[in-house]
């Protein structure tokens, strides 16, 4: 059963990404250690800012691979733990604590982002859809017709398509450099 939002979620990768690499140094945990947990905050920090969740900046990697890399962590966190035997109990009880709470983080967070996300990419599969040569000659919206643009039906569009033979989608204009 999933619980975790993906909101919640973010802020939890955001101050674990904060955390890590303060622990060892407040603690004078060994150099191995310190490096062990900087590289986990870097790779926190950075597969947070690239997440398609609110966390997210710039949401190119789906929230299904982000818990699955929280799962990775996390057993590599209790593996590193399992190895270093000659770091001391403490230190090691530490890296199985970190490495357990990623993964339960990645087995209970919901796999889909909220409302907020989820209509940012709506609207950026409207702009990729084909538009009428008519809609971008005048700069209607489309709504005159009782359609709001972007939501036309496959038929719709091809019949769009069919008054401007050639003319392809928005972007396939850009890149010919027809649109300026």
């Amino acid at each position: 059963m999933r619980f975790i939002s993906t909101k919640f979620h973010a802020v939890e990768d955001y101050a674990t990404a904060l955390m890590l690499p303060i622990l060892p140094r407040s603690l004078g945990w060994s150099d191995q250690v310190t490096n062990l947990m900087d590289g986990a905050a870097c790779m926190v920090a950075g597969q947070s800012m690239l997440t398609n969740y609110e966390g997210g900046l710039i949401r190119v990697m789906p929230m299904k691979a982000h818990l699955a890399a929280d799962g990775l962590l996390g057993a590599t966190l209790v593996a590193a733990a399992a190895v270093m035997d000659e770091e001391p109990t403490e230190v090691r009880a530490t890296l199985v604590g970190l490495g357990l709470f990623s993964i339960a983080n990645a087995l209970f967070t919901k796999t889909r982002p909220g409302s907020a996300v989820a209509a940012s990419r709506e609207s950026v599969r409207r702009f990729e859809r084909p538009m009428d040569l008519e809609r971008l000659r005048t700069g209607s919206r489309g709504e005159e017709n009782g359609v709001a643009p972007g939501t036309e039906s496959p038929a719709a569009l091809n019949r769009l398509n069919s008054q401007a033979p050639g003319l392809g989608t928005l972007a396939d204009q850009a890149n010919k450099g027809n649109l300026t």
